[in-house]
């Protein structure tokens, strides 16, 4: 059993939903969330490239064009892992943090990489999935259905060991 102690950095208004699975609302926007984080990085990187190209060549410079496939393949190449990694260790992107989510395995167990890596591959392949989540009993997306995960609301700044996670107000 945990100490009630982890909920102390929960607001209360929020701590009747700690542990419970994640609605649409919330999903889309921690989504919206790190799909601007990997669109930044993609951005950072082609930035860095042109900035590359100017040292090397200041007087024919010009900015990368025709980039064609080049700017899907990379963003799913910064996605995937970003996203395997990030649930993976904490269960927690950085839109998952910002909005109060993990996205947890079987059990309320953390992921291993090889579901992360699914899973994240699913949802950069096809983020409609998570149009599922209303007409779900679980509230839960087709990639959860497939990788038997879900997203819940966890505030706590707790974590949990590799096999059991906080949810709700107890360990499991």
């Amino acid at each position: 059993m945990a100490s009630p102690d982890h909920l102390l950095s929960v607001p209360v208004q929020a701590r009747s939903f700690q542990g419970r699975a994640a609605g649409i609302v919330t999903r889309v926007a921690a989504a919206s969330i790190d799909f601007i984080v990997v669109i930044a990085i993609l951005g950072a990187i082609y930035t860095g490239i042109a900035a590359v190209t100017f040292i090397v060549h200041p007087s024919s410079f010009h900015w990368p064009q025709n980039l064609g496939w080049s700017v899907p393949v990379v963003g799913f190449g910064i996605g995937v892992p970003y996203l395997a990694l990030s649930w993976c260790t904490s269960g927690r992107s950085y839109g998952a943090t910002v909005l109060g989510l993990r996205v947890l395995g079987r059990g309320g167990c953390r992921l291993g990489f090889g579901r992360a890596l699914a899973r994240a591959a699913l949802c950069v392949v096809f983020p409609l999935g998570l149009f599922w989540v209303p007409f779900s009993r679980d509230n839960r997306s087709l990639q959860d259905l497939l990788l038997r995960t879900t997203a819940v609301y966890d505030w706590s700044a707790v974590r949990a060991p590799a096999d059991r996670v906080v949810v709700g107000d107890q360990l499991r």
